[in-house]
């Protein structure tokens, strides 16, 4: 499962931040987020978080300002 998390309003200096958040994966290192921009290139300023869970059920987050 994917689900998609944003903030409904900007920081004081105007950024939002936008993540990503993945459930129900195995083994726990099999999935990595990759962010693009609105031309499909890579970005990478964003922050991946190391998986969490166990028995074949991870969840794994994703965020970028």
């Amino acid at each position: 499962s994917i689900f998609a998390m944003s903030q409904c309003t900007s920081d004081s200096d105007g950024f939002l931040t936008v993540g990503c958040m993945t459930r129900g994966f195995s083994p726990a290192d099999s999935l990595t987020f990759k962010w693009l921009d609105h031309a499909n290139k890579d970005l990478s300023d964003f922050v991946q978080y190391p998986a969490f869970g166990r028995d074949g059920d991870y969840t794994k987050i994703s965020h970028m300002r």
